[in-house]
């Protein structure tokens, strides 16, 4: 799953509350090591935002199928 925080580079991401690495300096990081066909749960150390910085909601669930319906 490709994670986009425009602009924010550094924020830690976290897959399951576990590390997944850092936003790049375009503020993207491809997290990897989803669980196909379960609920992964992907958020972001809020500590790590600036406090002017306007982000809707804290975390998502991804579910990887890879291209199965």
């Amino acid at each position: 799953a490709v994670v986009e925080l425009p602009e924010l580079a550094g924020v830690r991401i976290l897959r399951d509350g576990q590390p997944a690495g850092r936003t790049d300096e375009q503020g993207r990081i491809l997290v990897v090591g989803l669980r196909p066909f379960d609920d992964n749960v992907i958020s972001y150390v809020p500590e790590d935002l600036p406090l002017t910085a306007l982000v809707t909601g804290d975390s998502l669930i991804q579910r990887a199928n890879f291209g199965r319906q």
